[in-house]
């Protein structure tokens, strides 16, 4: 039986200014007040969570993520569609959601257990394990007015864990307590996981997410971008974080050359950059052991007697892969007029990403960059991963024999 069910769930806020009585609407409308606009923070998505399973939901900020978790806990209700869930819910979701600041730790306990639907007498039997494991023994008689974020966040996830509900919703809030409590947070989440709940998990951290989630969604401004199987649809949230990184750094690249003033004009402008294979075509697609071609086509408006080409390689999350100039060359001079430069890179035997090439004529002999251009995106072919470094290293294993008989281990 699904516990879960999300079908065609579309949910629409109004932007602006909303109008109560006449009088608002009347001086609204001398003060030119603009219409109400509509924003769909979730566009008709639908999903299944099954019995047992832990579903995590992935996106950028905005993507609708948080949206979801408040529908599934009915803290708002869907503009179309319908959700359907059975069984009891525990909801960790907004920071200070279901406490009251001028009542105490243990008093809130009750007050935010009510609300998942224990009894007193539950929460009496449950109380030492809540408290226990929230580390909050000696302030639990405080006022929460008193806590910090990440005392409210202990507690808060120590009643939600406790609740002994059949469905467990989790948000980032996470994020917000120290390595330790995260990590004893996700023990727990792994222990409740293991003995039947049912949890549906909203985080940026991937590696979480792929080490403690079933299946996965991926949201995208409030669409279902992909959901199924975790390799798959973390791997193409990946692209879209690489993707958009490229987007955002070319966008402020042309905001700054459209905003510089007062620089004297280069003699030296880039028609383009452009990534080939060894023949001398176009490709924006390779694999990593493959070598390839990046030719820069320039525009001088005089003679550089000392100019230095370089070309760097750059990760789309930043991370600068290696640099090639001519170092070597016997003449660093550029010619009045167009001309071309070709260098071929590698093999690099890079992982799988998205990268791009940096161009950059520069004086050898001051610091002064003449001219800077890029490429277009280049994907090195395969799935995406983190924290994997920037390029496969050749390697090989030797066999694993014993070393018993060398006495270094002595024999059973």
């Amino acid at each position: 039986m699904t516990l879960i069910e999300f079908a065609n769930v579309s949910k629409v806020y109004q932007l602006g200014e909303r109008h109560t009585t006449l009088r608002q609407a009347i001086a609204s409308t001398f003060r030119g007040q603009a219409a109400l606009q509509s924003f769909w923070a979730l566009n008709d998505v639908s999903f299944r969570v099954e019995p047992g399973e832990a579903l995590g939901i992935i996106g950028h900020n905005g993507a609708g993520k948080s949206t979801a978790l408040k529908l599934l806990a009915g803290i708002t209700k869907p503009t179309h569609g319908r959700i359907t869930i059975s069984g009891r819910t525990a909801a960790l979701i907004e920071l200070g959601a279901g406490f009251h600041p001028e009542l105490s730790g243990r008093e809130n306990i009750y007050l935010n257990a009510s609300f998942m639907g224990l009894s007193n007498k539950q929460v009496n039997r449950l109380m030492p394990e809540i408290v226990a494991f929230a580390g909050l023994e000696r302030f639990i008689e405080v006022p929460m007015k008193r806590y910090s974020s990440g005392m409210y966040i202990r507690l808060a996830f120590a009643v939600a864990t406790h609740a002994q509900a059949d469905i467990l919703l989790i948000d980032e809030l996470l994020s917000v307590g120290d390595a330790a409590f995260q990590q004893k947070c996700m023990d727990k989440m792994t222990e409740l996981k293991h003995n039947g709940a049912t949890i549906v998990f909203v985080s940026h951290n991937l590696w979480a997410v792929e080490s403690f989630c079933d299946r996965a969604l991926l949201l995208r401004s409030g669409v279902v971008e992909a959901q199924g199987e975790l390799h798959h649809v973390i791997n193409q949230y990946r692209q879209y974080e690489r993707s958009d990184l490229l987007a955002d750094q070319d966008a402020l690249a042309k905001d700054v050359a459209n905003t510089a003033t007062g620089e004297p004009e280069s003699p030296v402008q880039f028609n383009g950059v452009a990534v080939m294979n060894p023949h001398g075509q176009p490709i924006q697609n390779l694999n990593g052991a493959d070598a390839f071609l990046v030719q820069l086509n320039l525009m001088s408006q005089e003679h550089l007697k000392d100019a230095r080409l370089l070309v760097r390689l750059r990760r789309a999350d930043g991370v600068a892969c290696c640099t090639v100039g001519n170092y070597d060359s016997e003449t660093y001079a550029l010619p009045r007029g167009e001309s071309t430069a070709q260098v071929q890179i590698g093999p690099l035997n890079l992982l799988p990403d998205i990268y791009r090439i940096e161009a950059h004529v520069v004086d050898r002999r001051r610091p002064i960059i003449y001219a800077s251009s890029s490429s277009q995106s280049l994907r090195i072919n395969g799935d995406i991963h983190e924290d994997e470094g920037i390029f496969s290293a050749p390697h090989e294993w030797q066999n694993i024999e014993s070393i018993s008989h060398a006495g270094l281990i002595p024999p059973a």
